[in-house]
C-alpha cells in the first residue's frame, strides 16, 4: 500500500511540474513573465476576485491590461483594436488568429500608406520610429 501511495503523489507531483513548465513557456511567449512587483499586483487583482465569491473567475488579461496599459502610439491602438476583434470574435470557432491577423494587416497596411501620402513622408524609416509616433 506505502509503495502504490508513494506512485500516486510522484505522479501528481510529475503532472503539476508538466503544468508549470507549460505555464512558464506559455507565458514567455506572450512576455507575461512576472517579476516581484508585477506578481504582487495579479495577487492583489486576483485576491479581489476570489474575495467576491469562489465561483468567480480571475481574468489574467484585463488584469494585464490594468497592470501595464496599452501605450498610445499608433502600434498601441492596432492592438486595440486587435483585442477589440479577437474580443468580437470569441465565440466563432471557425475564426483562427491568423485569419484576425491577415484581415487585419491589409487595413494597417492602408493606415501605413495614407499616412506617408498625408504627410508626404520621403525617404527611409525604421519601422520602430513609426510605431512609436
Amino acid at each position: 500500500m506505502p509503495s502504490l501511495v508513494h506512485e500516486k503523489v510522484k505522479q501528481l507531483y510529475d503532472s503539476v511540474s508538466r503544468a508549470s513548465v507549460a505555464s512558464l513557456d506559455a507565458r514567455s511567449r506572450a512576455r507575461m513573465v512576472l517579476d516581484v512587483e508585477d506578481l504582487q499586483n495579479y495577487l492583489r487583482d486576483a485576491f479581489s476576485v476570489f474575495a467576491q465569491g469562489l465561483e468567480a473567475s480571475f481574468d489574467f488579461g484585463k488584469a494585464s491590461l490594468r497592470n501595464a496599459p496599452i501605450p498610445a502610439g499608433f502600434g498601441g491602438n492596432i492592438f486595440k483594436l486587435l483585442l477589440a476583434i479577437s474580443d468580437k470574435w470569441k465565440g466563432d470557432c471557425g475564426v483562427s488568429a491568423d485569419q484576425i491577423l491577415t484581415e487585419l494587416s491589409y487595413m494597417v497596411a492602408s493606415c501605413i500608406m495614407l499616412d506617408v501620402a498625408r504627410h508626404k513622408n520621403k525617404g527611409t524609416s525604421s519601422w520602430g520610429d513609426f510605431m512609436h509616433s
